[in-house]
């Protein structure tokens, strides 16, 4: 029986990694049904929402050099190819970086290679998911942006790297090698699945497995792309040196914005004109790939549609807000953590250890005086009291109403607040109730 060597090589942002992970997952079920999906370079199993997978064969781009550079390394590499397609007659092995970039056809040289080391008794497959270009190039900016690897635009990304979304050619050149006949050119989009609207099952269709029952799949969506004002704020910080100590902030404020669901929503930053523009560029290309790998005599991609314009240019703002107010609100609460931690707000004489104190006013300094008299632990503190304590019980969750006073056995009552106009409000809201005056305490 003749062995089959199919290659994924992506492109970039076509599912890639939800579907090495879905691979990865049902790799014994797969075999079983005469596909082995093997453990080549390690195996990376997706574990949160915002993973990503290497596939089972990111070391094969190493094929792509001339024959004459091959070093011991390389061959060893397609040793081990042989020596799976022994065992198996279908081998997958997926990886996008074989899509290769900045116009070079990676794909093309490791094909053209394997052809002449595994000679003829091996036919090669390549799968390829195709992105309509003005989609598939938001989509990598986005990426990149996400990565920390792309401070300009979109629209300057688009501008960079146009030239290099000529599919037809790219795809002629790897059939020119392996035959047009062993090209399975599929489009990335939903509507355009061959085999329903579940790419799994599209992708299982190239093996003729139908029914995908038994096949377990991810619980949560596999590395998906930013919305509009996510991107924004990180684009900005990927601008900031040492923008690093900003990532954990960052990364849970993202968390915030999945729980508001705005993070899964398409983000749109190209206007209908500019993608008109640069689908006109690909007109002849798309209608070539439609003749060649579809049978028609059109682009095979979804026609681009005028939509409005979404809200979220209305979202940035506040997401700004929201990010810069929240990471400004949890280094001030570390500073006055700190703070508690080193400052000393002495008591007078007859304040002896272990009094029992309720400290009045949750300003920044009373703050900072009621995390100091904690960390000194040398009296016990049965209260915390503001008039504004139901606004502020995000920032000290222990605050409570100053009528509590009237509830709690104490025996001093500690005013930490700055202003002194406060402080004397206070004295005499607190001896007007019948606190005697040698029990309030000024600081």
């Amino acid at each position: 029986m003749s062995k089959t060597l199919y290659l994924h090589i992506g492109q970039p942002k076509t599912g890639t990694s939800a579907l090495q992970a879905f691979l990865s997952m049902n790799r014994e079920l797969l075999r079983e049904k005469g596909v082995y999906y093997p453990v080549l370079d390690g195996d990376y199993a997706v574990r949160e929402k915002r993973g990503t997978m290497s596939g089972n064969a990111f070391n094969l781009i190493k094929l792509a050099c001339p024959l004459e550079q091959f070093d011991m390394t390389r061959s060893e590499y397609v040793r081990k190819i042989e020596e799976l397609l022994a065992q198996d007659d279908k081998i997958l092995l997926s990886s996008e970086l074989m899509w290769g970039g900045d116009g070079e056809n990676l794909a093309q040289k490791i094909c053209a290679n394997l052809k002449t080391l595994l000679g003829d008794r091996v036919v090669m497959k390549v799968i390829v998911y195709l992105r309509r270009q003005d989609d598939s190039m938001e989509s990598q900016w986005n990426q990149l942006v996400k990565n920390r690897l792309y401070t300009r635009s979109c629209q300057t990304y688009v501008t960079e790297h146009i030239c290099k979304c000529d599919y037809s050619t790219r795809l002629s050149a790897i059939a020119e090698v392996i035959g047009k006949e062993n090209m399975i050119v599929k489009i990335y989009d939903s509507g355009r699945f061959t085999n329903g609207n579940d790419i799994f099952k599209d992708f299982l269709s190239v093996f003729e497995i139908d029914d995908i029952s038994d096949f377990r799949k991810q619980q949560f969506q596999i590395n998906p792309s930013m919305g509009k004002s996510l991107v924004e704020i990180k684009r900005i910080l990927n601008q900031i040196p040492s923008s690093m100590v900003l990532e954990e902030e960052f990364r849970k404020f993202m968390v915030f914005a999945e729980n508001g669901e705005r993070i899964t929503k398409a983000p749109s930053f190209l206007s209908y004109e500019e993608r008109k523009e640069i689908l006109s560029t690909f007109e002849e290309s798309n209608c070539s790939l439609g003749r060649e790998y579809f049978g028609i005599e059109a682009s095979p991609f979804p026609p681009l549609e005028e939509k409005e314009d979404d809200d979220a240019e209305q979202n940035i703002y506040e997401d700004i807000i929201r990010f810069f107010g929240g990471l400004f609100i949890t280094q001030a609460k570390e500073i006055e953590l700190l703070h508690g931690k080193i400052d000393r707000f002495p008591l007078p004489e007859r304040v002896a250890p272990g009094s029992r104190l309720i400290v009045y006013g949750a300003d920044k300094r009373g703050r900072r005086v009621w995390h100091s008299l904690k960390n000194e632990a040398r009296y016990q503190l049965t209260g915390f009291v503001d008039r504004r304590w139901a606004r502020l019980l995000e920032v000290e969750g222990e605050l409570e109403a100053p009528e509590i006073i009237f509830e709690k056995t104490f025996d001093y009552i500690v005013i930490a607040v700055a202003s002194e106009e406060a402080a004397d409000a206070i004295r005499e809201y607190l001896e007007t109730s019948g606190i005697l005056g040698e029990r309030i305490i000024r600081v």
